[in-house]
């Protein structure tokens, strides 16, 4: 009997042990190797020397040779997280450059990843909807760690570009596109004001100048275009009528929460959630609004 408990004893010791290894792994350490320059190989490199002290260590040490799989399991997961957890306290950091590589958007989720290219493969980041889109490049804060192992963090930052002279193409839309692609916020801007200025109903000049407010964080001006931008969509889409804009835009510069009609304008571009173009109009206008009332 006495036997029977001790066994039982020792099996839940290894139990525990593996799955503390396990959680440790998976919540916190896999997700700096993720983030750390070459951290896949060095994580298997460190694995095989790891496996092979500890199994030295309890071949010498008969009383752990009981307690074998969990010690190994959990001793090797424990120093993995401190290798990289060590590394990633910083000797230095700085913003660098990198390739964007696309954005990823979990619909239902309002979830925003932008995918950054390294020497080592892409990392995805989530960030707020005013950094999501297709740049060209973005720059990312990295970490130069301990072990001399670069750590890419999750801050990254979209800064205008002044060069702007080789965007061209004969489509306006486009060029509008590309150039908020190639960080040419103020020229993109230009050309939305241009095409606004010939035709006050163009829902799609509202829409993208408001993108170009919002990468710039004019919060307030990206605000007033979505707006006006939603309320043409709500009306063109025929069985909605469009409200007044500009009053409810007065209104939310006094106080939103206090606003008679914002429920109803809401309700209306949820209505319109089928489309695409009506859930990114929600997500953007409830994010301008949140950062006004937050400043």
């Amino acid at each position: 009997m006495l036997k029977t408990k001790k066994l039982i004893t020792i099996f839940s010791i290894n139990v525990l042990l593996v799955v503390l290894a396990f959680l440790l792994y998976y919540s916190l350490t896999e997700k700096i190797i993720y983030r750390t320059e070459n951290g896949s190989d060095i994580a298997d490199i460190l694995l095989i020397v790891l496996i092979v002290i500890f199994i030295l260590s309890i071949v010498f040490i008969w009383k752990l040779q009981k307690y074998t799989v969990g010690i190994v399991i959990f001793g090797i997961s424990f120093i993995v997280f401190l290798f990289f957890g060590i590394n990633k306290l910083p000797l230095r950091s700085d913003l660098i450059r990198m390739k964007h590589t696309g954005v990823v958007i979990i619909v239902g989720k309002n979830q925003y990843f932008n995918g950054f290219e390294t020497a080592y493969g892409t990392i995805k980041t989530e960030v707020a909807v005013n950094k999501c889109f297709d740049f060209d490049s973005v720059d990312v804060k990295v970490i130069k760690g301990i072990f001399g192992y670069t750590y890419y963090m999750k801050d990254i930052q979209v800064v205008e570009s002044n060069n702007c002279e080789e965007v061209r193409t004969t489509n306006t839309y486009e060029l509008g596109a590309k150039l908020n692609r190639k960080r040419c916020f103020s020229q993109a801007i230009e050309l939305y004001t241009n095409l606004i200025s010939q035709d006050s109903h163009d829902e799609d000049a509202y829409y993208n100048r408001g993108l170009s407010y919002l990468f710039r964080e004019n919060y307030q001006y990206a605000l007033r275009d979505f707006m006006i931008g939603a309320s043409n969509f709500i009306a063109e889409s025929g069985n909605l009528k469009s409200i007044d804009v500009n009053k409810l835009i007065d209104e939310i510069a006094t106080d939103f929460k206090k606003s008679k009609i914002q429920e109803r304008y809401f309700k209306d571009l949820e209505t319109l959630s089928k489309y695409e173009k009506a859930r990114d109009y929600v997500e953007r206008i409830k994010f301008c609004i949140s950062k006004i009332e937050n400043d």
